[in-house]
């Protein structure tokens, strides 16, 4: 399955709603990365969680829906979350199986 070029490639976190940004950059550059095949990675803070996304359109407008499975601290985790593309920007929400739930922005590099 393929996914839009304009949701592939890496993404720059640049704020999260729960986590500041030296946070978000604890370990690496936090950010989010899709494939051509709508596999990929998103990665801050010690979060490092592969992901399998398609888009999907809600309520007349396209968005990438992902579900997730990793790891954070060492401990495994999962969820889902989505992501809208409006030019050079993404934003989107993210949600911990039973956790934590953030909006997100992130800029294409």
């Amino acid at each position: 399955m393929q996914i839009e070029k304009s949701y592939t490639g890496k993404w720059r976190i640049s704020d999260m709603e729960l986590w500041d940004q030296e946070f978000v950059d604890l370990i690496e550059a936090g950010h989010l990365t899709f494939n051509d095949d709508g596999t990929g990675t998103i990665i801050f803070g010690a979060v490092n969680v592969v992901v399998d996304g398609r888009v999907e359109s809600v309520n007349g407008a396209e968005r990438l829906e992902f579900s997730f499975a990793g790891g954070d601290e060492g401990e495994f985790v999962c969820g889902r979350g989505w992501a809208h593309v409006s030019g050079p920007n993404m934003s989107g929400n993210i949600y911990f199986h039973r956790g934590d739930v953030s909006t997100f922005t992130a800029e294409k590099k």
